[in-house]
């Protein structure tokens, strides 16, 4: 009788510390009430002629191995978040690219040896490429510094309905073939929607609105059509979401809120953007100096953050049981005062029980490859730029510290 009750007692206390074992049925639980993903974001674009071997040999890239997926989760991620070219082709007529989905499937399986979960995150797809996000790099707006044919550019999907139902046709693919895989706990309908800059150089949510809403240039007008594709196959995956204006927290309040029910709306976050991408300054965090170009310095400390963070706050408070998430944050290595800022920044997000995913993180055995600016992001190699090679750093060491607390693996949940 009193190992029985010895039996229970314990089974009672694993229950309670061990959250992978007690509540995680679904995979929605992994989005509810506190945060129980921490990870990476890794990005997988067509290799072309103009990236000049940084990216490999292609179709996609940069290459990953099970070794890097496998160094994640020794330091903790339980997370990885595929940043990915969409499977079907950029321009018509728009057809499936059989190369990227089985870019994915590697990828998953890799990750799944690696005992961490993944959301497939669409960057390009018909009528989207991926130069929309290198915006001015292009020879004709910088005939110095541009890198690639400004004929590259196609965003044509916020103006060709056939682009977009393309975009629709995609994401059924994408669902029909992952909605079984126990690691795919979220589907990112499109990463950083920007007609509102692409089109119209409008950066402020009330400008855009008052003149483009409801028209093919507003997300809220279409993301629903994904939505609904998405759900003709696959039921239970969670769908993530994000507004308008790159993922903007500040353009939350303009997004149009979803009536299903395993949506998890999602910002990028890089406040603020003149100390996260340093550009050519020495901003210390935290510290005392101008955000937004007005030529006033503004105290930046974590109440700052804190504060930036209330139009996210407001828009899922309104609707109750909402469920939120940081799928891009992070900060330039080299930045005084960084791993100050991502501590204060991760508390911030802990505090509200939001998953996150730092941005970025590259193959370091292919690290030498890329072009510098693209790797100041990466947590692994210290504040100088120009090393190459993981080494211990206080940004690293803060990032570990909070990896610790995942407990949720794909090898302990039931679904």
């Amino acid at each position: 009788m009193f190992g029985d009750k010895k039996i229970i007692w314990l089974t009672l206390i694993l229950a309670f510390f061990v959250p992978s074992a007690r509540a995680l049925n679904q995979k929605i639980d992994l989005w509810k009430n506190k945060t129980q993903l921490r990870g990476v974001n890794i990005i997988q674009t067509y290799v072309t002629v103009f990236d000049r071997g940084t990216k490999g040999r292609g179709p996609l890239g940069s290459p990953f191995t099970l070794n890097d997926f496998k160094e994640m989760a020794a330091l903790g991620a339980n997370y990885v978040n595929i940043s990915h070219a969409g499977p079907f082709t950029v321009e018509p007529p728009f057809k499936i690219d059989e190369s990227v989905l089985m870019n994915l499937d590697n990828l998953l399986k890799m990750i799944k040896e690696a005992d961490m979960f993944a959301v497939i995150s669409i960057r390009s797809g018909p009528g989207r490429s991926e130069f929309t996000f290198v915006l001015g790099e292009d020879k004709t707006s910088d005939p110095l510094e541009g890198w690639f044919p400004a004929q590259l550019y196609n965003d044509t999907v916020w103006i060709d309905q056939s682009a977009r139902s393309a975009w629709a046709d995609m994401w059924l693919t994408v669902a029909k073939r992952y909605k079984d895989n126990p690691i795919v706990v979220g589907y990112d309908l499109m990463v950083e929607p920007n007609a509102n800059e692409i089109f119209f150089k409008i950066y402020e949510g009330e400008k855009f609105y008052k003149k483009y809403r409801d028209t093919g240039y507003d997300w809220n007008s279409w993301y629903p059509t994904l939505v609904q594709a998405i759900r003709k196959v696959d039921a239970k995956t969670p769908i993530l979401l994000q507004s308008m204006g790159h993922a903007h927290v500040n353009w939350m309040p303009f997004l149009q809120p979803s009536t299903d029910p395993n949506i998890v709306y999602t910002i990028h976050n890089y406040e603020p953007f003149s100390f996260t991408h340093q550009e050519g300054t020495k901003n210390h965090y935290p510290g005392i100096f101008d955000i937004n170009n007005d030529s006033k310095a503004e105290k930046v400390d974590r109440a700052m953050l804190n504060n930036a963070l209330t139009p996210f706050d407001l828009f899922l408070q309104a609707r109750k049981g909402s469920m939120g998430a940081v799928n891009e944050f992070g900060v330039h290595r080299n930045a005084p005062g960084a791993d100050i800022y991502i501590s204060d920044m991760i508390s911030l997000f802990e505090e509200r029980g939001w998953n996150h995913a730092l941005w970025l993180w590259y193959p370091v055995h292919f690290i030498k490859h890329r072009p510098a600016g693209d790797i100041h992001f990466d947590i692994r190699f210290g504040d100088n730029y120009a090393n190459t090679k993981p080494l211990p750093n206080p940004v690293q060491s803060v990032i570990m510290k909070n990896w610790k607390r995942n407990s949720a693996r794909p090898s302990n949940t039931k679904f």
